[in-house]
């Protein structure tokens, strides 16, 4: 939705967050596969389902691997870190708000995936209570229903793409 307004620079760095993202839980769910495509198609980027598939084998690797937990939040860490001296206020926005709707794309938001979103949201110096809340005009949201809002969100795009792609 807002992944164009990313620098290109950072384009890989959010699709390899999201595929950690993705692996954090321990499964790969395929509303998260869906989402990944749906990423790699809103970059509009010829090498995007190439990159894609670079980093799903990268990271299947490490769960192969053994890799733990610890391990791979310190990856996860390393690269936001790198956004962040990368990016500007909106473009961590863009970031945080696209992780977290990816975190909800499979219905669950298990304790994995909240640790690195909340990881994230530290990183790019977002208040404690930025996940608690949206603030639009004034306007604020409880996570429940921007939960809601994101369920609604990835259903309506997943339907968008089934009936344009077929």
């Amino acid at each position: 939705m807002f992944l164009k307004k990313l620098k290109p620079e950072n384009q890989e760095n959010f699709l390899q967050l999201a595929c950690i993202l993705c692996h954090a839980d321990g499964t790969y769910s395929e509303p998260e596969r869906q989402m990944m495509r749906l990423y790699a198609a809103e970059f509009e980027r010829e090498d995007g389902a190439s990159i894609i598939e670079k980093i799903e084998t990268e990271e299947e690797t490490h769960r192969q691997a053994g890799e733990k937990d610890f391990q791979l939040a310190y990856r996860f860490r390393s690269i936001i870190e790198e956004v962040k001296d990368n990016s500007d206020m909106q473009e961590r926005k863009i970031f945080l708000f696209e992780l977290l709707g990816l975190a909800y794309a499979d219905k669950t938001f298990s304790e994995s995936e909240n640790k690195l979103i909340n990881d994230a949201r530290e990183a790019f110096e977002f208040k404690a209570d930025a996940l608690t809340r949206l603030e639009n005009n004034k306007y604020y949201f409880d996570i429940t229903e921007v939960g809601d809002m994101l369920t609604r969100y990835i259903d309506l795009q997943k339907e968008m793409t089934r009936y344009v792609l077929g």
